[in-house]
């Protein structure tokens, strides 16, 4: 089971919490308690502070050996931590993690998730009580939360669902977000930003492309196998493209691994040929299975356990393969190269140009990364040139967030009142606009990475693993385009440690006729649906154009299919929260004063 963890902190000098009430309703135990706090989490999922002074939940990595996972943590690290409100931890370890402590001098309580935003943290109150928590289904399904369906919520998600904000779908449940640290003081609290990207992206660092290449090689099979030796039996998703290959070569002969691979019926979704490659070639077992548009109903809600709408409904085909296969071949935990893009900076834009500029003025090496960026996208030298000059003299390099609107009703995209930002999309003046989208990537990430339920075995991102993404921040995006191929420096530090054919791989096929193929099928559940359900309701939707694509005699367009999808998650969400009471009844787990 994934990390778990319940944690409370009064407003008032005294905390009454039943601990035993807790731990039946949580199957939690009690770790760490004081007379203002308390926490629970499992045993082998925590690191305790000496003295009970905080606790560290999920698994810890020490930068400076991180080949297996930390124990314990010795009383002047403790406190250099809780001196530094955090800032020691970050800088000297790494993992997946939430830091939970209290500063003695200060009485305050405080709350770090770790950057790579591994380990979720929600928070909520009561009248007289924090909680803190790692999933709402502990706090739904114990009775510790009733919540009922955030409306203002939702036309902020449909303009922009993976922009992640601390505002949740559910009334009285905010988020954490990664790299934050919530300062608990009796009825205040504050939320800080205690790391950002922009902290290491170095313009005046100079590294060869040797020195580079040996760094990301070196940091990302260190981080993987840290991961990987967290876990007696893992089962990896491949498809032979570069990054889930990154991580099979990493784990390869280091742990007891077997990788899965998904395949449509279609052929242009068929990529068993290169995850057959990547297993002969490590010696690795294969488990291939295809899409089915049986394992789907999109009636059901892939994330119900969530806070929000996630999950498209044709993942539940590819979560059901899994599960069985994991379940058969008792396997702990689920590794995936998702992350890998977005780490590695796959940029399609000529903004590595004119960071280029930017740093260097014309010349051989601006010449250069045209070309790169032609042969990578397909565009001409003009077409390329004209974009990147019309960024140039354009010194704000805030990154600005795109609006969806589609099948939203005016009405909605309108009523808003969240604005599309992120506290990572803030450039620092003299910032680059290549690394702003390279940065806006990261945040994109962030917004889809949680959809498992903590009930499940852990799903591991390894790729998100905070040295390696401090490491990418530092290459220059120009880099990231060498020789007209995306993730240049990764393909050149692992060319000799994979085969050949997936360097070189151009091609990148996907579930995409699966989803298609999905959507058309249900056409009659899709406006039952949407046409006549709580979203049309709320007023939420444009209804001529939804019921323009789906009562029409064409197929929904390739532009619509996943929006539509979105909706409908978003439907069957919202149908699940609804009729659900207030928010959290304390007298469930609080005992009177």
């Amino acid at each position: 089971m994934a990390t778990r963890y319940i944690a409370f902190a009064s407003k008032t000098r005294t905390l009454n919490v039943d601990a035993l009430s807790v731990q039946r309703a949580t199957g939690l135990e009690l770790q760490v308690t004081g007379a203002t706090w308390a926490v629970f989490s499992s045993p082998e999922d925590s690191v305790n502070f000496p003295h009970g002074r905080g606790l560290i939940v999920g698994p810890l990595f020490d930068r400076t050996s991180s080949d297996r996972r930390v124990k314990s943590i010795n009383n002047p690290t403790a406190q250099s931590i809780i001196d530094s409100t955090g800032s020691r931890l970050i800088r000297d370890f790494w993992g997946g993690y939430i830091a939970l402590f209290e500063d003695e001098s200060d009485r305050k309580i405080r709350i770090l998730r770790d950057p790579s935003g591994a380990l979720p943290c929600y928070w909520a109150e009561t009248t007289d009580e924090w909680i803190i928590c790692s999933d709402v289904e502990t706090l739904t399904d114990s009775g510790f939360l009733t919540p009922e369906v955030n409306w203002e919520f939702l036309p902020r998600h449909f303009l922009a669902y993976d922009l992640r904000s601390e505002v949740t779908g559910l009334n009285g449940v905010r988020e954490l977000l990664a790299g934050q640290l919530l300062t608990l003081n009796g009825h205040a609290y504050d939320v800080s930003a205690i790391w950002s990207p922009w902290d290491h992206v170095d313009l005046s660092l100079k590294m060869t492309d040797e020195a580079v290449i040996e760094n990301i090689r070196e940091t990302v099979i260190s981080c993987v196998r840290a991961w990987g030796s967290s876990f007696r039996r893992i089962l990896l998703g491949v498809s032979g493209g570069l990054d889930s290959s990154i991580i099979a070569t990493a784990l390869a002969g280091q742990t007891d691994l077997s990788c899965y691979t998904m395949a449509t019926k279609d052929p242009d979704g068929d990529e068993r040929k290169y995850a057959r490659i990547l297993t002969t070639a490590l010696n690795l077992p294969l488990f291939e299975r295809f899409y089915e548009r049986d394992h789907v109903d999109l009636r059901k809600s892939t994330s119900a356990h969530l806070a929000r709408p996630l999950l498209f409904a044709f993942a539940q085909s590819s979560q059901k393969a899994r599960s069985e296969i994991m379940a058969a071949h008792d396997m702990d935990a689920l590794f995936t190269g998702i992350g890998g893009d977005n780490v590695f900076c796959h940029m399609l834009s000529a903004t590595s140009l004119v960071d280029r500029l930017r740093v260097e003025g014309p010349g051989h090496g601006a010449w250069q990364t045209l070309n790169d960026i032609c042969e990578l996208t397909g565009c001409t030298l003009w077409q390329a040139l004209r974009k990147a000059l019309g960024q140039l003299n354009n010194r704000d390099a805030t990154y600005h967030w795109d609006r969806t609107t589609r099948f939203l009703s005016s009405d909605a995209a309108e009523a808003s009142v969240q604005p599309l930002t992120h506290s990572w999309l803030a450039a620092p003046p003299g910032a680059l606009p290549g690394k702003a989208v390279h940065i806006s990537m990261l945040v994109r990430i962030q917004g889809t990475i949680d959809g498992l339920s903590r009930r499940l075995p852990p799903l591991v991102n390894p790729l998100l693993s905070q040295p390696i993404v401090e490491a990418c921040l530092r290459i220059p995006t120009w880099k990231w385009c060498q020789d007209g191929r995306n993730r240049a420096p990764v393909r050149r530090a692992f060319a000799e440690l994979l085969p050949k054919t997936l360097i070189q791989r151009r091609s990148k096929a996907g579930p995409s006729s699966f989803a298609f193929e999905v959507m058309e099928s249900n056409r009659l559940i899709l406006r039952d649906l949407l046409l006549d359900g709580m979203l049309a309701s709320k007023g939420l939707l444009d209804m001529d154009a939804l019921e323009h694509v789906l009562c029409g005699s064409q197929p929904i367009h390739a532009d619509d299919y996943q929006r539509v999808a979105a909706i409908a998650e978003a439907e069957v969400w919202v149908r699940h929260w609804s009729g659900k009471a207030s928010v959290l009844p304390p007298e469930r787990i609080l005992l009177q004063s």
